[in-house]
Protein backbone atom coordinates (compact mmCIF):
# COMPACT_ATOMS: atom_id res chain seq x y z
CA UNK A 1 0.00 0.00 0.00
CA UNK A 2 1.46 3.49 -1.04
CA UNK A 3 1.45 6.07 1.85
CA UNK A 4 -0.35 9.52 0.70
CA UNK A 5 0.50 12.42 1.54
CA UNK A 6 -0.74 15.99 -0.34
CA UNK A 7 1.12 18.86 0.35
CA UNK A 8 -0.70 22.33 0.30
CA UNK A 9 2.28 24.85 -0.71
CA UNK A 10 1.06 28.65 0.53
CA UNK A 11 3.50 30.90 -1.45
CA UNK A 12 3.92 34.23 0.48
CA UNK A 13 1.17 37.03 -1.00
CA UNK A 14 1.03 40.31 0.43
CA UNK A 15 -1.93 42.54 -1.34
CA UNK A 16 -2.41 45.83 -0.19
CA UNK A 17 -5.83 47.66 -0.22
CA UNK A 18 -7.28 51.23 -0.15
CA UNK A 19 -9.18 51.62 3.09
CA UNK A 20 -11.00 54.42 4.01
CA UNK A 21 -9.04 57.43 5.18
CA UNK A 22 -8.98 58.05 8.97
CA UNK A 23 -8.07 61.40 9.37
CA UNK A 24 -6.04 62.34 12.65
CA UNK A 25 -4.93 65.03 11.37
CA UNK A 26 -7.22 67.79 10.20
CA UNK A 27 -8.54 70.96 10.66
CA UNK A 28 -9.79 71.51 14.17
CA UNK A 29 -11.56 74.62 14.09
CA UNK A 30 -12.66 77.18 11.89
CA UNK A 31 -13.61 81.12 12.46
CA UNK A 32 -14.94 84.31 11.43
CA UNK A 33 -14.89 87.33 12.91
CA UNK A 34 -16.94 90.44 11.54
CA UNK A 35 -19.33 92.74 11.76
CA UNK A 36 -22.99 91.80 12.58
CA UNK A 37 -25.40 93.93 10.75
CA UNK A 38 -29.27 93.37 9.77
CA UNK A 39 -30.96 91.98 7.08
CA UNK A 40 -28.64 91.48 3.95
CA UNK A 41 -25.62 92.42 5.74
CA UNK A 42 -26.55 89.79 8.55
CA UNK A 43 -23.37 87.35 7.90
CA UNK A 44 -23.48 83.59 6.84
CA UNK A 45 -21.47 81.41 7.54
CA UNK A 46 -21.13 78.00 5.49
CA UNK A 47 -19.02 74.73 6.57
CA UNK A 48 -18.98 71.28 5.07
CA UNK A 49 -18.39 67.81 6.81
CA UNK A 50 -16.96 65.79 4.53
CA UNK A 51 -18.53 61.77 3.26
CA UNK A 52 -18.35 59.64 6.78
CA UNK A 53 -19.78 59.05 10.11
CA UNK A 54 -22.36 61.59 11.48
CA UNK A 55 -19.25 64.70 13.42
CA UNK A 56 -20.32 66.24 16.56
CA UNK A 57 -19.22 69.83 16.46
CA UNK A 58 -19.24 72.73 18.74
CA UNK A 59 -20.89 75.82 16.97
CA UNK A 60 -20.37 79.73 19.02
CA UNK A 61 -21.26 83.27 18.18
CA UNK A 62 -18.85 85.38 20.77
CA UNK A 63 -20.32 88.82 21.54
CA UNK A 64 -20.07 90.12 25.07
CA UNK A 65 -17.05 87.33 25.84
CA UNK A 66 -14.95 89.59 22.92
CA UNK A 67 -14.46 92.38 25.70
CA UNK A 68 -11.90 90.41 27.42
CA UNK A 69 -9.75 90.96 24.38
CA UNK A 70 -10.01 94.70 24.38
CA UNK A 71 -12.58 94.62 21.41
CA UNK A 72 -15.19 97.16 21.29
CA UNK A 73 -18.35 98.05 19.50
CA UNK A 74 -19.29 94.36 20.41
CA UNK A 75 -22.67 92.86 19.59
CA UNK A 76 -24.59 92.62 23.12
CA UNK A 77 -26.70 89.71 22.38
CA UNK A 78 -25.84 87.35 19.85
CA UNK A 79 -28.48 84.35 18.20
CA UNK A 80 -27.04 81.88 16.16
CA UNK A 81 -29.14 79.09 14.11
CA UNK A 82 -27.88 76.24 11.97
CA UNK A 83 -29.53 75.78 8.68
CA UNK A 84 -28.73 72.42 6.48
CA UNK A 85 -28.51 71.97 2.43
CA UNK A 86 -32.30 72.56 2.03
CA UNK A 87 -32.42 75.79 3.90
CA UNK A 88 -34.35 73.73 7.12
CA UNK A 89 -33.05 74.89 10.66
CA UNK A 90 -32.28 72.26 12.50
CA UNK A 91 -30.12 74.24 16.01
CA UNK A 92 -30.51 77.57 17.12
CA UNK A 93 -29.55 79.15 20.62
CA UNK A 94 -29.77 82.29 22.68
CA UNK A 95 -27.51 82.62 25.68
CA UNK A 96 -25.55 79.92 26.54
CA UNK A 97 -25.12 77.19 29.12
CA UNK A 98 -23.66 74.24 30.07
CA UNK A 99 -26.55 71.84 29.04
CA UNK A 100 -26.57 74.00 25.21
CA UNK A 101 -22.95 73.00 24.48
CA UNK A 102 -23.11 68.90 26.23
CA UNK A 103 -21.69 69.87 29.59
CA UNK A 104 -19.07 72.07 31.49
CA UNK A 105 -15.79 70.62 29.74
CA UNK A 106 -16.51 71.01 26.27
CA UNK A 107 -14.70 74.43 26.07
CA UNK A 108 -11.71 73.34 27.38
CA UNK A 109 -11.66 70.38 25.62
CA UNK A 110 -11.54 71.81 22.06
CA UNK A 111 -9.47 74.48 23.26
CA UNK A 112 -11.77 77.25 23.11
CA UNK A 113 -11.50 80.49 25.13
CA UNK A 114 -14.29 80.51 28.38
CA UNK A 115 -17.66 82.31 28.23
CA UNK A 116 -18.22 84.18 31.22
CA UNK A 117 -21.16 82.38 33.22
CA UNK A 118 -24.11 83.77 32.56
CA UNK A 119 -22.97 86.14 29.29
CA UNK A 120 -25.03 86.67 26.45
CA UNK A 121 -22.70 84.98 24.19
CA UNK A 122 -24.36 81.81 22.49
CA UNK A 123 -23.12 77.96 21.88
CA UNK A 124 -24.29 75.04 21.10
CA UNK A 125 -23.64 71.48 19.97
CA UNK A 126 -24.38 69.45 17.20
CA UNK A 127 -24.33 66.11 15.48
CA UNK A 128 -24.28 66.70 11.99
CA UNK A 129 -23.91 63.38 9.01
CA UNK A 130 -22.00 64.51 5.81
CA UNK A 131 -23.10 67.60 3.92
CA UNK A 132 -23.43 71.56 3.49
CA UNK A 133 -24.32 73.37 6.26
CA UNK A 134 -24.78 77.70 6.92
CA UNK A 135 -25.34 79.20 10.15
CA UNK A 136 -26.18 82.63 10.61
CA UNK A 137 -25.44 85.25 13.39
CA UNK A 138 -28.22 87.85 14.08
CA UNK A 139 -28.58 90.47 16.97
CA UNK A 140 -30.87 90.18 19.43
CA UNK A 141 -32.96 93.14 20.94
CA UNK A 142 -32.77 96.87 19.56
CA UNK A 143 -29.04 96.71 19.92
CA UNK A 144 -28.68 94.25 17.43
CA UNK A 145 -25.39 95.19 15.82
CA UNK A 146 -21.91 95.20 15.98
CA UNK A 147 -18.63 93.14 16.34
CA UNK A 148 -18.97 89.20 16.80
CA UNK A 149 -16.94 86.17 16.56
CA UNK A 150 -18.50 82.79 14.96
CA UNK A 151 -16.47 79.45 15.40
CA UNK A 152 -16.86 76.06 14.63
CA UNK A 153 -15.39 73.11 16.23
CA UNK A 154 -14.34 69.90 15.60
CA UNK A 155 -15.75 67.97 18.46
CA UNK A 156 -15.46 64.21 17.32
CA UNK A 157 -15.86 61.73 14.39
CA UNK A 158 -13.39 60.54 11.85
CA UNK A 159 -15.14 62.66 8.72
CA UNK A 160 -13.64 66.04 7.96
CA UNK A 161 -14.63 69.89 8.20
CA UNK A 162 -13.47 70.59 4.29
CA UNK A 163 -14.73 73.74 3.90
CA UNK A 164 -15.53 77.57 6.06
CA UNK A 165 -17.03 80.42 4.17
CA UNK A 166 -18.29 83.38 5.00
CA UNK A 167 -20.20 86.31 3.53
CA UNK A 168 -20.45 89.21 5.10
CA UNK A 169 -19.72 93.17 4.96
CA UNK A 170 -16.32 94.17 4.67
CA UNK A 171 -15.21 97.38 6.55
CA UNK A 172 -11.72 99.35 7.32
CA UNK A 173 -9.82 98.87 10.33
CA UNK A 174 -11.06 96.48 13.04
CA UNK A 175 -14.15 95.57 11.01
CA UNK A 176 -12.23 94.14 8.03
CA UNK A 177 -13.09 90.30 7.67
CA UNK A 178 -10.90 87.75 9.51
CA UNK A 179 -11.28 83.99 9.24
CA UNK A 180 -9.19 81.73 11.47
CA UNK A 181 -8.29 78.02 11.03
CA UNK A 182 -6.56 75.88 13.24
CA UNK A 183 -4.64 72.91 11.84
CA UNK A 184 -4.59 70.20 14.35
CA UNK A 185 -1.21 68.22 15.36
CA UNK A 186 0.37 65.98 13.13
CA UNK A 187 3.21 65.58 11.21
CA UNK A 188 2.34 67.19 7.62
CA UNK A 189 0.81 70.69 6.32
CA UNK A 190 -2.32 70.74 4.93
CA UNK A 191 -3.12 72.71 1.65
CA UNK A 192 -5.43 75.61 1.61
CA UNK A 193 -7.29 76.91 -1.08
CA UNK A 194 -8.36 80.71 -0.22
CA UNK A 195 -10.52 82.82 -2.04
CA UNK A 196 -12.23 86.23 -1.21
CA UNK A 197 -14.89 86.89 -3.80
CA UNK A 198 -15.84 90.73 -4.57
CA UNK A 199 -16.92 90.93 -8.04
CA UNK A 200 -17.50 87.66 -8.68
CA UNK A 201 -20.74 88.02 -6.46
CA UNK A 202 -22.45 90.40 -8.71
CA UNK A 203 -23.13 87.17 -10.93
CA UNK A 204 -25.52 85.76 -8.33
CA UNK A 205 -27.81 89.41 -8.19
CA UNK A 206 -25.90 90.74 -5.10
CA UNK A 207 -25.23 94.61 -5.15
CA UNK A 208 -22.80 96.75 -3.11
CA UNK A 209 -20.03 94.09 -3.80
CA UNK A 210 -16.24 95.02 -2.19
CA UNK A 211 -14.59 96.04 -5.94
CA UNK A 212 -11.48 95.40 -5.40
CA UNK A 213 -10.74 92.47 -2.15
CA UNK A 214 -7.42 91.44 -0.72
CA UNK A 215 -6.35 88.45 1.02
CA UNK A 216 -3.72 87.98 3.94
CA UNK A 217 -2.64 84.67 5.72
CA UNK A 218 -0.74 85.20 9.04
CA UNK A 219 0.29 82.57 11.50
CA UNK A 220 0.05 83.23 15.18
CA UNK A 221 2.72 85.38 15.47
CA UNK A 222 0.83 87.82 13.57
CA UNK A 223 3.32 87.30 10.44
CA UNK A 224 2.23 87.35 6.98
CA UNK A 225 3.41 84.34 5.02
CA UNK A 226 1.22 84.28 2.03
CA UNK A 227 -0.78 86.99 0.20
CA UNK A 228 -2.91 87.86 -3.13
CA UNK A 229 -4.44 90.96 -4.72
CA UNK A 230 -6.44 89.65 -8.00
CA UNK A 231 -6.14 85.79 -8.49
CA UNK A 232 -4.91 86.17 -12.12
CA UNK A 233 -1.76 87.90 -11.09
CA UNK A 234 -0.69 84.60 -9.74
CA UNK A 235 -0.81 81.45 -10.71
CA UNK A 236 -4.33 81.12 -12.68
CA UNK A 237 -3.91 78.13 -13.96
CA UNK A 238 -3.24 76.14 -10.80
CA UNK A 239 -6.18 78.40 -8.71
CA UNK A 240 -8.73 77.39 -11.55
CA UNK A 241 -7.74 73.76 -11.27
CA UNK A 242 -7.67 74.13 -7.28
CA UNK A 243 -11.05 75.34 -8.13
CA UNK A 244 -12.62 72.90 -9.58
CA UNK A 245 -11.43 70.17 -7.61
CA UNK A 246 -12.88 72.01 -4.71
CA UNK A 247 -16.28 72.41 -5.99
CA UNK A 248 -15.86 76.33 -6.01
CA UNK A 249 -17.49 78.45 -8.61
CA UNK A 250 -15.44 80.14 -11.29
CA UNK A 251 -13.56 83.45 -11.18
CA UNK A 252 -13.71 85.35 -14.39
CA UNK A 253 -10.86 85.61 -15.64
CA UNK A 254 -8.97 89.17 -14.92
CA UNK A 255 -11.57 90.10 -12.20
CA UNK A 256 -10.43 91.84 -9.06
CA UNK A 257 -11.21 88.73 -6.95
CA UNK A 258 -8.48 87.34 -4.65
CA UNK A 259 -7.43 83.43 -4.36
CA UNK A 260 -4.30 81.89 -2.82
CA UNK A 261 -3.15 77.86 -2.13
CA UNK A 262 -1.21 78.02 1.21
CA UNK A 263 0.51 75.02 2.70
CA UNK A 264 0.22 75.49 6.64
CA UNK A 265 2.17 72.94 8.95
CA UNK A 266 0.08 72.23 12.63
CA UNK A 267 -0.72 76.16 14.45
CA UNK A 268 -3.05 78.46 13.95
CA UNK A 269 -3.38 81.31 11.47
CA UNK A 270 -5.81 84.03 10.68
CA UNK A 271 -7.04 85.28 7.13
CA UNK A 272 -7.71 88.70 6.46
CA UNK A 273 -9.85 89.99 4.00
CA UNK A 274 -9.80 94.43 3.21
CA UNK A 275 -10.38 96.09 0.15
CA UNK A 276 -7.94 97.84 -1.78
CA UNK A 277 -7.26 101.80 -0.81
CA UNK A 278 -9.78 101.00 1.99
CA UNK A 279 -12.76 100.37 -0.04
CA UNK A 280 -15.67 98.24 1.85
CA UNK A 281 -18.51 96.41 0.79
CA UNK A 282 -20.17 92.45 0.54
CA UNK A 283 -17.50 89.71 0.34
CA UNK A 284 -17.26 86.06 0.73
CA UNK A 285 -14.11 84.66 1.80
CA UNK A 286 -13.88 80.66 1.73
CA UNK A 287 -11.35 78.14 2.95
CA UNK A 288 -11.30 74.79 1.39
CA UNK A 289 -8.77 71.79 2.71
CA UNK A 290 -7.18 70.36 -0.40
CA UNK A 291 -5.14 68.20 1.43
CA UNK A 292 -5.41 64.18 0.20
CA UNK A 293 -4.57 61.87 3.01
CA UNK A 294 -2.66 58.95 2.91
CA UNK A 295 -4.79 56.31 3.73
CA UNK A 296 -4.50 52.87 5.90
CA UNK A 297 -3.52 49.61 4.27
CA UNK A 298 -4.13 46.19 4.74
CA UNK A 299 -2.03 43.01 3.88
CA UNK A 300 -1.97 39.70 4.18
CA UNK A 301 1.13 36.94 4.23
CA UNK A 302 1.54 33.48 4.68
CA UNK A 303 3.27 33.49 8.60
CA UNK A 304 2.84 29.14 8.14
CA UNK A 305 2.89 28.71 4.87
CA UNK A 306 2.71 24.84 3.86
CA UNK A 307 -0.11 21.63 5.42
CA UNK A 308 -0.21 18.95 4.30
CA UNK A 309 -3.86 15.96 4.63
CA UNK A 310 -1.72 14.12 7.41
CA UNK A 311 -0.50 17.20 9.37
CA UNK A 312 -2.13 18.43 12.65
CA UNK A 313 -1.11 22.04 12.14
CA UNK A 314 -2.80 24.09 9.73
CA UNK A 315 -1.32 27.00 7.23
CA UNK A 316 -2.15 30.43 8.59
CA UNK A 317 -2.58 33.72 6.83
CA UNK A 318 -1.89 36.82 8.63
CA UNK A 319 -3.82 39.75 7.87
CA UNK A 320 -2.19 43.01 8.98
CA UNK A 321 -3.05 46.46 9.17
CA UNK A 322 -1.71 50.16 9.53
CA UNK A 323 -3.08 52.98 10.71
CA UNK A 324 -5.37 53.91 13.93
CA UNK A 325 -6.89 50.92 15.80
CA UNK A 326 -9.66 52.37 17.49
CA UNK A 327 -11.99 50.47 16.00
CA UNK A 328 -12.26 46.55 14.78
CA UNK A 329 -11.78 46.22 10.74
CA UNK A 330 -13.44 43.62 8.79
CA UNK A 331 -11.36 42.90 5.61
CA UNK A 332 -12.93 40.79 2.91
CA UNK A 333 -10.62 37.97 0.55
CA UNK A 334 -10.33 36.60 -2.57
CA UNK A 335 -9.14 33.04 -2.92
CA UNK A 336 -6.87 31.24 -5.32
CA UNK A 337 -4.60 29.06 -6.42
CA UNK A 338 -4.38 25.34 -7.99
CA UNK A 339 -5.91 23.49 -4.52
CA UNK A 340 -9.97 23.92 -3.99
CA UNK A 341 -12.06 24.92 -1.21
CA UNK A 342 -14.10 22.03 -0.07
CA UNK A 343 -12.18 19.41 -1.47
CA UNK A 344 -8.75 19.83 -0.81
CA UNK A 345 -9.23 22.49 1.96
CA UNK A 346 -11.50 23.38 4.46
CA UNK A 347 -13.71 26.93 2.81
CA UNK A 348 -12.43 29.81 4.07
CA UNK A 349 -14.63 33.15 5.43
CA UNK A 350 -15.12 35.51 3.35
CA UNK A 351 -14.11 37.98 5.50
CA UNK A 352 -11.83 38.37 8.96
CA UNK A 353 -12.62 41.19 11.42
CA UNK A 354 -9.63 43.03 13.37
CA UNK A 355 -10.69 43.68 16.24
CA UNK A 356 -10.50 47.17 18.12
CA UNK A 357 -6.84 47.79 19.77
CA UNK A 358 -5.22 45.39 17.14
CA UNK A 359 -2.75 45.69 14.26
CA UNK A 360 -3.39 41.80 13.23
CA UNK A 361 -5.69 38.71 12.78
CA UNK A 362 -5.13 34.94 11.83
CA UNK A 363 -6.82 32.84 9.05
CA UNK A 364 -6.30 29.53 9.09
CA UNK A 365 -6.77 26.57 6.56
CA UNK A 366 -6.84 23.32 7.05
CA UNK A 367 -6.24 20.50 4.90
CA UNK A 368 -9.26 18.05 4.43
CA UNK A 369 -8.60 14.23 4.88
CA UNK A 370 -8.30 12.32 1.87
CA UNK A 371 -8.01 8.24 0.68
CA UNK A 372 -4.19 7.50 1.13
CA UNK A 373 -4.85 4.09 -1.21
CA UNK A 374 -4.86 6.20 -4.19
CA UNK A 375 -0.77 7.08 -4.17
CA UNK A 376 1.09 10.42 -4.13
CA UNK A 377 -0.75 13.14 -6.24
CA UNK A 378 0.83 16.59 -7.14
CA UNK A 379 1.42 19.64 -4.83
CA UNK A 380 -1.36 22.27 -4.92
CA UNK A 381 -1.25 25.93 -3.50
CA UNK A 382 -3.90 28.31 -2.32
CA UNK A 383 -3.33 32.25 -2.47
CA UNK A 384 -5.34 34.71 -0.37
CA UNK A 385 -5.39 38.51 -1.52
CA UNK A 386 -7.30 41.46 0.41
CA UNK A 387 -10.58 42.29 -2.16
CA UNK A 388 -10.44 45.60 -3.47
CA UNK A 389 -13.00 48.37 -1.59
Amino acid sequence: MNTFVRQILLPVILSVALLSPLHAQRIANLSTRTQVGTGASAPIIGFVVEAGEPKQVLIRAAGPSLSTFGLNGLLNNPRVEVFDSTGKSIANNDNWTTASIGGATTFTTVGAFPFTSGSRDAALIATLPAGSYTAQVTGVGTSNTGLALLEVYDVSGPARLINLSTRSVVGTGGNILISGVVVAPGNAARKLLVRAAGPALSAFGLTGVLADPTISVLNSESITIAGNDNWSSGSAAALSAASTRAGAFAFTSGSRDAALIVDLPPGSYSVQVSGVANSTGLALVELYDLTTDNPPTVSVAASVSTTDTLSAQPAIFTVTRTGPTTAPLTVYFEVGGSALPGIDYRSLPASLTIPAGATSANLSLTPLPKDISVGITPNKTATVSVASG
